[in-house]
């Protein structure tokens, strides 16, 4: 038992968690020292575990080489904030394009509410366009942040 709280409640929280298994369960994981199953603060709740139950650690294999991702992390995100960045454009040039009509249609010689209305499906697709990208890039962002939470282990 941990005769102190540490000033990180995550670390409290794991080295709970761990300390409940069996020491043979936490050497197991101490020696094999995949980084990529189990994160640095459950191997520090480990270690601590271990020194006070056995008084020493034993030494660890090196971390096995980390699974590339199939994706580069910077180019995803780039990716999404340029497609935000690209949705307020196109909504930005959708919207001056029919105000440009709007007010080329009111200043004009013939000038009818009906013709007016004929705009209602450019501001129209411009919202579309501008939601597609949107949902897009947030799509892009859900995804990041689904791979980094599946990748992520106490």
């Amino acid at each position: 038992m941990t005769t102190s709280q540490s000033p990180d409640p995550l670390f409290d929280q794991v080295y709970h968690e761990q300390n409940l298994k069996s020491t043979e369960d936490l050497l197991a994981i101490w020696r094999a020292n995949d980084r990529a199953e189990w994160t640095s603060t459950a191997f520090d709740a480990i270690q601590k575990i271990l020194l006070e139950r056995l008084g020493s650690v034993p030494e660890q294999a090196a971390p096995p080489a980390r699974e590339e991702a199939f994706y580069d992390l910077d180019r995803v995100i780039t990716l999404a904030e340029r497609t935000t960045t690209a949705s307020w454009i196109v909504l930005g040039g959708f919207v001056l394009v029919g105000l440009f009509s709007f007010v080329s249609e009111l200043f004009g010689s013939t000038f009818s509410w009906t013709q007016v209305v004929n705009l209602l499906p450019t501001f129209l697709l411009g919202i579309f366009f501008f939601t597609i990208l949107r949902v897009l890039s947030e799509a892009l962002y859900l995804l990041l942040e689904l791979a980094e939470n599946s990748r992520s282990r106490l």
